[in-house]
Formats: structure tokens, sequence, C-alpha cells
């Protein structure tokens, strides 16, 4: 026999199943009847047995009513011992109202309590079964309820009598099923010959061939459900097709994923439960060894704490995180990853795994690195140039040699002193405004320079318009086409004028300091011999015309004669000559003589001929000094002659003369000089405190002086004194102060000459030396001497700031062997067109050697000033140009790294302003760099970001950069784009921030392709998970009530069916569809509870929710004797979904009582900590426990039992675990076999 026969004849045959299924319905009919029959009879046994309970529990009621109210146990156990026959009794118990026994048929239990009376005092049933029928009734004395009458008798008769109807209706079912099924049989398989073709075709689908097709012709029932079951074969076959290309799909972009990025998934704590080949060989760790560790294991330590706060806030809320990782592979070295981090969420939007993508950009790292160090450096030094250029005052040309076109910049239009807007740029206007004595020069340099003779490098004067002359320093390199054409010249000018005149000024100042030197000491030595003792007017005027030779001009070529009274007084190698100059002395205002200097030859004009201003003041200084040393001699001389001659004297003496006392301190006498110099009468002076012409400031110099002149044995004193007229001006006086006794009284005669002017005339010698030397001194450049043979002689203290060598260490030394070998035959042809050209500067650029062994870039000017007598020397002026040499090397560098860029990179100062715009700001942003610069930053920036910019200023003011920090922008087109922006301060030489640099990246495509992976992933991850819904639902929920309806609706298209059998086919097609319904109406709920939550949150109280739920089950709760241990103590409320909660509670607590110990008084334990992270809630039982060890994995699945005592359908903790995750929270358990369950909600980051 085949094998399609056997299953025809067999039970795997439609027809067979048919037949079997109308004969399974008939027993089921038949059991029916009989089971309605037997409980029918076990109904009225019962009932009597009912009856008979009853009315010997109220004959107990009324006899013990009395026995009850007057609390008379004997009596009431002699009562109850009395039935001790009754048929089947098995026990009877008599309590007062409370339910305490008073009398049992079983003694031992007398003075219990009997626990589950009924509430109310009426007749009620307690238990009535085939066992046991249990009746308790009230005893009422005159309507007084004061006991309670508790019978039970046993249904031994009624179980035997129960016993027999069951046999005999069994024996008659049997016959019954079997005549019945034998009639079916032979009407199935006539009815259903027909559908043995769809159950062929079933067959043939079953054994591996989805084309078969059931082909049945007709309109009959058989047809139509062939052509819908054709139907059905053809809409699954092409669901399959969609399926497998979905899964191929989904194969495809994980191989793409794979090969492409290294990927790991991860749970919510972050420990790594899946990983691929790639992240394995970036690593270098095996997948054993990453597989449940944290992320921490690839960790650098590079990231501070807040980048992983910031990435754990936004994955824990469910957004896609997108970074950079500076990483740590197993043997230590780093490695970078731009990674995308994706949470996987469960029905209540809350992240359970995190998928991260990971792409290697080490290289792209360090190229990053690279060419942001470079760009900073293009930056830095582009703000170097132009700081150089403005604090050098360089201007700037470029002149295109083949179209004759020069640009200039704004400076150069200074510089020329011509207005744009003309023909500046031709090179003929260039040439046109060169010295003249200059032109040819120049241009022979430039024409030099294009045809590669020598480097453009030199000096000319150039005529300003307005007639002005400007020295210029320019220098410019050649830039050329391959083969060696000169395409253009780039330069630099700077206006060195200034430069010029400073040299020029240092000059005269030199000679200055030197004459002003001998001035004085001229001055000095006069002064000196006219205070010298024992010196005669003849001496002091014989030495005098000596030493004013020493202090003019031209000493060489000077000769001095003094005539006084009559007497000449001549210098060596006297000649009088017409170039002169004199002054007249004065003696008692009277003239008295006259000092004259001559120079033997003709010299250029000064202030006065050929001698200069300082020279009038000193002649009359001289001239002063030596009138007033002729007074002074003479009254010296006078006073020691006579006392009348003395008075005559002291009182006409052109000499002040004032006579103080020392212990009074006050005026005894003054002569007419005094009362004329100063402003006072006599009578105002003699008693007047000395201190009143004296300023305050010598008060104690004064008390001092006395003091000393009191207790000292020196009789005179020499003094240079303040003194105070009467209008209040100040006069500087050299006063001979002498000891005497004057009216018996210790005095001071104090002989004064006023030296205002004299010292006025000193001081401004004195300040002009001070100037010039505080010039020299703290000048920037450096200033250096040296001689004939190059030997330095002097340097400016700069020189050591610049070089490192102090005087000391260079003094003597010859200069060129300072200067470096490559550069020594430039220096020495400097010195020679110096040396040609005296008095005219020459600059240059080499290199001189440096203290600490290396070399630096100077600017030089040379000019020989070795025939000016007082100077001697070549006068070198330089300074350190070494940084702007390494600036001019990296600036064209700088500006093609910045200008290739496809980034926007721009700058702005601390206002906001942009500063600097290049080819790739115009590019990303669309606006040129003329329309950009010196426009607000906010120009690029959306006003609801506006306070971002602010943030990010801020840093930069204290010195700190922002690294790829993402952000939107507003092009010219007013587009909005994606950006990743890198900000770095600028700073200048002294550490301020002056400004910012910033890299602009357009990341909006890559923002479009990210949205759109996600978007992707999410579509693949949805689809399938409903796949694997369908799947399930289709497997293993709706199988057997399909089954079912599809064999009755079979059976139900025969026809011929009686009404009897249609009517039984209809009731089980009814529980059929119910079941469907059932089945249908749980995956319902199921869905509804992951993907629905219209209710709003507001506070629960844990407390409330539990005594609402006691409340629902309090009989049940009453019946079973539970007792709660509740502990709410720490946490009583927390912000949630009130349904979802209170049925997690109703789940877990009707779970505890429903499995039970049999013999054990359910305990239910519920407790509500607050943890660290949120709130954690225990229920714990006493109950039957549940095998984790071999049922762990089941716990909480769908459909899932573990008790088979107790009905159920295993959706409980399904749906608590559901709810659960749905309300942000996880639920574990603990379990142990007849010892109880815990379990453990937590609810992470919830508000209470």
């Amino acid at each position: 026999m085949s094998k399609a026969a056997k299953k025809t004849v067999g039970f795997g045959s439609l027809r067979s199943r048919l037949i079997i299924s109308v004969a399974i319905l008939q027993t089921g009919l038949i059991a029916v009847f009989l089971l309605e029959s037997i409980f029918r009879q076990r109904e009225l046994i019962l009932d009597n047995q009912s009856q008979e309970a009853i009315a010997l529990a109220e004959a107990l009621s009324v006899t013990a009513s009395s026995w009850l109210s007057s609390n008379d146990v004997a009596g009431l156990q002699e009562l109850l011992d009395a039935q001790s026959q009754f048929p089947e009794l098995i026990f009877a118990v008599l309590t007062d109202e409370f339910g305490q026994i008073k009398a049992h048929t079983d003694r031992s239990k007398i003075g219990l309590y009997v626990l589950d009376l009924p509430q109310k005092a009426e007749l009620t049933t307690i238990t009535k079964s085939p066992e046991l029928v249990d009746i308790a009734i009230p005893s009422r004395l005159s309507g007084k309820h004061v006991g309670w009458v508790r019978i039970g008798l046993g249904q031994k008769r009624a179980a035997e009598q129960l016993s027999l109807i069951t046999q005999t209706g069994i024996i008659y079912g049997v016959l019954a099923i079997l005549v019945g099924s034998g009639v079916v049989w032979l009407l199935g398989s006539y009815i259903t010959r027909r559908l043995y073709v769809v159950q062929n075709t079933i067959n043939q689908v079953a054994s591996g061939n989805p084309g078969a097709r059931a082909n049945i012709h007709g309109n009959d029932e058989a047809a139509v459900i062939a052509r819908e079951f054709n139907n059905l074969l053809d809409a699954q076959e092409k669901s399959d097709r969609e399926l497998q290309k979905n899964i191929k799909a989904l194969e495809d972009y994980k191989f793409a994923l794979d090969q492409s990025a290294a990927i790991t998934i991860t749970d919510e704590e972050g420990i790594i439960i899946s990983a691929n080949d790639n992240l394995c060989n970036i690593s270098k760790y095996t997948r054993e060894e990453l597989i449940g560790k944290t992320v921490k294991v690839l960790s650098s330590d590079f990231h501070p704490n807040s980048f992983f706060r910031e990435m754990w806030d936004t994955i824990r809320s469910g957004k896609v995180w997108i970074g950079e990782f500076k990483n740590r592979k197993k043997d230590g070295e780093f490695f970078w990853v731009r990674s995308t981090i994706i949470p996987f969420l469960d029905a209540d939007q809350k992240p359970f795994q995190y998928l991260s993508i990971h792409y290697d950009i080490t290289e792209k790292k360090r190229i990053e690195e690279e060419i942001i160090k470079a760009k900073e450096m293009a930056e830095q030094n582009e703000s170097r140039l132009k700081l150089a250029a403005a604090s050098g005052k360089l201007g700037i040309w470029d002149w295109n040699i083949p179209d004759d076109v020069i640009s200039w910049d704004d400076r150069m239009y200074e510089l020329i002193g011509v207005e744009k807007g003309g023909n500046e740029n031709k090179f003929e206007t260039w040439v046109n405004s060169l010295h003249p004595d200059d032109k040819a020069k120049a241009k022979a340099e430039v024409q030099a320079a294009i045809h590669g003779n020598k480097k453009f490098d030199t000096s000319f004067r150039i005529v300003k318009p307005n007639g002005e002359i400007a020295y210029i320093k320019a220098d410019a390199l050649i830039l050329k086409d391959s083969n060696g054409n000169p395409l253009r010249m780039i330069g630099i000018n700077q206006d060195i004028t200034e430069r010029i005149n400073t040299i020029n000024t240092l000059q005269k100042m030199n000679i200055a300091v030197g004459e002003r030197v001998k001035e004085l000491n001229c001055l000095y030595r006069i002064s000196e011999i006219s205070k010298k003792a024992g010196f005669s007017v003849d001496d002091i005027m014989s030495q005098s015309a000596h030493i004013i030779t020493t202090a003019y001009q031209y000493t060489e070529i000077t000769s001095a004669r003094i005539t006084f009274q009559d007497k000449v007084y001549l210098s060596d190698q006297f000649k009088e000559s017409p170039w002169s100059q004199s002054a007249d002395i004065y003696t008692n205002k009277v003239k008295s003589g006259v000092v004259e200097v001559f120079y033997s030859e003709e010299k250029p004009g000064e202030d006065e001929g050929p001698f200069l201003k300082e020279e009038r003041l000193l002649i009359n200084s001289v001239a002063d000094i030596l009138g007033s040393a002729v007074e002074l001699k003479e009254s010296e001389f006078t006073l020691q002659t006579s006392e009348e001659k003395y008075r005559y004297l002291f009182h006409n003496n052109p000499a002040l003369i004032i006579i103080w006392d020392l212990e009074a301190l006050e005026v005894l006498e003054v002569n007419q000089q005094i009362i004329d110099l100063y402003g006072y009468t006599r009578e105002e002076f003699i008693g007047m405190p000395v201190f009143q012409y004296r300023p305050k400031e010598d008060y104690d110099a004064i008390r001092n002086f006395a003091k000393k002149m009191l207790e000292g044995n020196d009789p005179i004193a020499k003094r240079t004194w303040t003194h105070l007229k009467k209008n209040g001006e100040e006069m500087i006086m050299d006063i001979s102060s002498h000891k005497i006794t004057y009216q018996n009284r210790k005095a001071i005669l104090s002989l004064g000459r006023d030296v205002t002017e004299q010292i006025k005339a000193e001081r401004e010698l004195i300040q002009s030396e001070e100037k010039h030397r505080a010039l020299i001194e703290n000048i920037s450049d450096g200033i250096v001497l040296v001689d004939a043979d190059f030997k330095l002689l002097y340097q400016s203290p700069s020189v050591e700031r610049i070089v490192g060598y102090a005087l000391e260490d260079r003094k003597g030394k010859v200069a060129l062997d300072f200067i470096h070998p490559d550069d020594l035959q430039l220096t020495i042809q400097q010195y020679e067109n110096a040396k040609s050209n005296p008095g005219v500067p020459f600059q240059s650029q080499y290199r001189t050697r440096h203290k600490n062994g290396g070399y630096i870039w100077i600017e030089v000017s040379v000019i020989n000033l070795l025939d000016l007598a007082s100077v001697q020397s070549y006068v070198v002026i330089y300074r350190d140009i070494t940084e702007r040499k390494k600036f001019e090397e990296q600036l064209a560098l700088s500006a093609l790294i910045v200008n290739s860029s496809d980034d926007a990179i721009i700058s702005k100062s601390v206002d906001g302003r942009i500063t600097s715009w290049n080819h790739g700001a115009e590019k990303v942003l669309g606006y040129t760099a003329e329309e950009a610069i010196g426009q607000s930053i906010f120009l690029l920036i959306s006003p609801d970001l506006h306070e971002e910019e602010f943030m990010i200023s801020e840093s930069i003011k204290n010195g700190k950069s922002v690294d790829h920090y993402e952000t939107l922008r507003i092009t010219k087109d007013g587009r909005a784009i994606n950006v990743s922006l890198t900000v770095s301060p600028i700073m200048d030489e002294s550490g301020q921030v002056i400004g910012a640099s910033k890299i602009i990246r357009d990341i909006t495509e890559q923002k479009v392709m990210e949205l759109e992976r996600d978007k992707i992933m999410n579509e693949l991850i949805q689809r399938n998970r409903d796949l694997e819904q369908f799947s399930y639902i289709v497997s293993h929920n709706l199988r057997a009530p399909v089954a079912n309806i599809i064999g009755i609706s079979d059976f139900m298209l025969k026809s011929g069916l009686n009404p009897v059998k249609k009517e039984q086919l209809e009731v089980g097609l009814g529980k059929s569809v119910h079941a469907l319904d059932v089945v249908i109406k749980d995956l319902n709920q199921i869905l509804q509870s992951k993907r629905e939550i219209s209710e709003q949150t507001s506070l629960v109280k844990f407390s409330g929710l539990l005594e609402a739920i006691k409340l629902s089950i309090a009989n049940l709760i009453k019946k079973e004797r539970v007792q709660f241990v509740i502990d709410f103590s720490e946490v009583d409320e927390m912000i949630t979904l009130k349904s979802y909660l209170y049925s997690v509670f109703y789940n877990l607590i009707s779970n505890s009582i429903k499995y039970r110990q049999p013999h054990i008084g359910p305990v239910i334990e519920i407790q509500s900590k607050l943890t660290a992270t949120g709130i954690e809630i225990i229920f714990k039982d006493n109950g039957l426990g549940i095998d984790l060890k071999h049922k762990g994995d089941q716990v909480f699945g769908l459909y899932k039992r573990f008790h088979s005592h107790t009905e159920g359908k295993g959706m409980g903790l399904y749906m608590v675990k559901t709810q659960v995750e749905t309300l942000g929270g996880k639920i574990t358990v603990e379990s142990e076999v007849n010892k109880g369950t815990m379990f453990k909600i937590e609810f992470e980051h919830v508000k209470k």
C-alpha cells in the first residue's frame, strides 16, 4: 500500500479527520448527555444530604439555644454526644456568637475558635461536595443571636449511588458511540471524496512541492475551498519570496557593515555582548576577550568624564550619538574611531541594547592633526605677517611683469604718496616716484633681479607729490615659469626715513653729548679755580683763558682772550680772526672786561655764525663765573681790611651778604644787594626767621647745618642752597658761610652768588646728555661702533638682548668674526660701500652668531663716521628679523594650505568681526571674502543659536579650544547647513587672546546619510520584529483553533446532516471561534501593552494601590488567610502610569496566593527602597517556588506555566515583565522550590 493510500484510509486524511471529528463530536455530545444525567442525579443526592444536614442543624439550633445563652458547656456536649449515631455524621460543632467552640464531637477542639463562620447570621452552606456537606446555622434565643451550629455529613451512600449510575451510563454511551461511528464513517467517505483532491494537494505542498494546486471544477463547496486554497497558496508563496528577499537584504546589510566597519552590541550597562571581526582586527583583542567586558576595556583615558556623560545622556534618552573615540589596543597602541551609537528601544522607548558602528579614522586623524597644525601655523603666520606689516609699516606690492601691472596694498599708497584710481598700476609710475639721483641705480637693480643676476635687496629715495623726500628699503622675490621666464615680482617696501633721521640725530646727539661734556668740564674747572684759596684774580683769568679753548666744538682751531681791567690774558697759540664770540664780564654791575673766543679758520654756520647756541651759554656762564669770582675776591679782601671799611663794603658790596643767628635762626643783618634781589625791606629782614626765605624741604637741612656749625671747628662752609624771593620765585645761591661773632652772638656771615642761570644751563646740558644716553640705551635697535679695522668699540644695551653677548665679551674683537660664513662677503661689501660713501647709510640683511651658538637674522644699517672727530668709527644699527625670516618662509606654504582646503577657514576678532576668509569658506557658505570680511560673525548664525556662539566665544577668551562641535550655520542663500566647528584662540606675543580661528566643515551630506541609515536600520529591525511576531502567531497560537474551524466547517458542508448533528456542530464551531477570539484578544492585549500608552502619568502611592487590591480580593485573602508584611517607609510614591503599576502589583500578589503551599498560610512581604539610581520594589512570598535551574529562561515567557494544579493561561508574568519595561524598569526573579519566590523591580531615574 502506497503512502498516499495509507494517508487516505489512515488518520492523516481529511476524510479520516472529518469522520473522526464527527465521531469525537458525537462522542462528546453523548458524553455531555451522560454527564448531565449523572450531574443531575448527583445534585439530587447532594440536595437530599443537604436537607438532612440542615434539618439536623436546625434541630440542634433550637435545642442548644438556651444552653448557649447560659453557657452550659456540659449540657451542650451531652446534646452533641446524643447525635453521634446520626448516619454519616463527620462532625458537629456548637459555638458562641464569636465562634468559640463550646461543644464538639472532637472534644480536643473545645475552647478553640472557628475562623471561617459566615459574616451574616443566616443559614449558610459552607461546603457541598461528593465527600462532604458542611452546614452552618445561627442559634437564636428570643430573636437574639447566641451562637452557631456547624454540621458536617459524609457522602458515602451518595458516592455509591453515583458510582452505579456512572457505570451504567458509560456502558450505554460506548454502545451509542460505536454504532454512531460506523454510520459516520460510511457517510463521511461518500461526502468527502471530492475533498481528497485538496488533501492530496496539501500532502504535496507539505512534502516540498510548493507549486502543487488543487484541480477541482464546479461551484460546490469543495471547488470553492480548492480555489480559495489555491489563492492562499499563491499568497503564501509570494509572502515567502518577500520574506526571503528581506532576509537576504538584512544579510547583505549586515555583511556590508561587517566588511566596512567594526560593530559592537552592548547591553544597557555597556557590557559587550557581540563584536565582529573588524573590531577584533583593529583592537587586537579576540572576540572571547571582549564579550562580557564593558566598553572600558578599550578606553585610552584620553577623553574627560564630561565627554562620556554627554554620550550616555544622549543614548539613554533614545537618541543616536555620533562622535570620535581615541581607544587603546591590546598592545597599548592608540587608535581613533568615528562611532555611531544607535539605541535599540523597547515598547516604552527605553534603550535595552546599543548597536555601535565604528570606522577606523586613525590615519585620517593623523592627517587632520597635521593639517590643523599647519593651518594653525598658517593662521599664526598670517597674523604675525599682518602684525609685522603693521608694526613694521611694510608696504606690499605685486608686479605682473608680462602685463606690466602692479598691485599695491594700502600701505604702498601711503608710502608713495599717491591716491588710488590713477595710473599707479604701471611700472613707470613707480619709476617716476624715484629721486632723480637714485632712479638709474634702482632701475638697474630691478633689471638685474629680473634676469637673475642678483637678489633685489636695495634702498632708495622717493619724492612724493607734495615734495617730501622719503627713504625706502625694498626687498622682492622673482617668480618664474618652467622655462625661467620672469612672471611676477612680489616685494615689500619699508619707509626707513625715520631710521635714517634717527641715525642722523644720533650722530648729532653723539657730537652734542661730547660738546656738552667739554662745556661742563670747562665750567667746573673755572668754578673750582675761582674758589681755590690763594688764587689771585690774575691766576684765575690766566688759567681760564686756557681752559675755555678745550670746551669748544673745534678745539684744534680755538683760541681765547680775556681782557680785564686793562690786562689781557691769552691762550696758547692765540690767533685773532673774524670768526669770534664774546661775552662781557661784569663786577658790581659794571662792565669790567670781556671774554673772547676765536676760530682760526672758517666753519659751517650754526646757531651763531660757526658757534652753537650751547657755546653762547657757555661763554656767558664763564663771564658770569669770572665776574662773580672777582667780586668774591674783592669782598673777601674788603672784609679783611677794617671794620669801618667792612661795614661800608657790607652795605655797598655788590656781593650778596647776610648775617643770621646760629642759635635763634633769625636774620641779624643784610646788605643792599640782598634787599634789592630778595624784594624785602631791611626792616622786614631784621629778626626774620631764616626759614621764611627758604623752601620747606630745606628746613631740616638748615637746622642740621646750624647745629654742625655750632659744634664744629671749621669756620667756613660752602654749599649751594635754594632761596626764595618775597614773590615766591626760587633762586639757586652759591653760598660761602663763615662762622663769626656778631653783637656778642654766634652767627653766620653768608656770602652768596646767584647762580640760577648758570645752574640752569648746567642742568640743561646734563639733561641733554641724559636724554641722548637714555635714547641710545633704551632704543630697541642695537647700536654698535666699529673702528676702521672692524674692531668693536662700543655697543648699546639692546645689543646684548639681541645677540646675547655683553660688551665685555666682544670689545676689541673683529666684528666680521661673528658673521655667518655664507654672508661674510655681503657684509664686507656693505662696509666697503660705506667706506666709499661717508655719511650715507647702507642697508643689508645677514646672519650673525648668537651667544647660544646659533645664528640669527639681522637687518643692518652701516654709516661711515670715521672722519668725524668725536666718533671716528662706523656706526652700525641693526635689529633682529629672525622671526620675520621664518615667517616669510612659511607664508607661501601657509597661504597655499589655507586656500587649498575644502573646509571653510576663517578668523574673527575679539569683538566678533570676520577678519579672514579662504576659498573653502566661499564654497561652503557662499559669501566672497569681500562680502564677509568686516561683517559680524552673526551673519552666519541664526538668532536661536546666538547664545551658543557667546558660550564658544567665552571659552576662546579663556584660551580654550573647541573641537568638532556640531551645529548649524546659515549660507548666503539662506540655507541652514550642518557643520562641525573647530575653534582655536589667536594670541599675541604677550599671550593675550586677540581673536579666534575657525575651521567649518560642511557635514550636511554626512548627516543626511546617517539619518537615511538610521531609517533603514529601524525599518529592518521593526520588519524583523513583525515577521517574528507573525511567525509566532501562525506557528503556536492560531493553528489549533483554525484547524478546528476548518474541520468542523468541512463536516458541516456534507449534505443530509440531521438538525441535531448540525446544532451540535454549530456549538462546536462557536467554541472554536471563541477560542480563536481569546487568542487574538490575548495577542492584541500584548501588542497594546507594548505599543500604546494613552494614559497620563500621575503621582501613585504604593500603600493606596495595595489597599485597593486587598479590598478587591478581600474574600480570597480571608479565605486563604493571607498575611501581609509591608514596608513603604523609605519611599511610598512615584510618578508613573497607575493602571500599569496596579496590574503589576495585582498579578504578583494574586500569583503568590494562587501558588501557595497547601499546608502553610501564605505570607507576602512587599518592601520599597530608595537606591542611588532610583526606586526598588521587592515582592517576596513563601509559596511553591519555581525551578529556575530548568525553567529559569521561561519565567517571563508567553503561555508558560509551571504548576498544573490550578487554572491559568501563562500570561501573568509575561504581562508583568512587559508592563514593568514599558514603565522604564526591569524585573528579576529569585526562587527556590517549596521555599518561595522573590521578584525585584527596579526603576531608574524616576520622579519621586
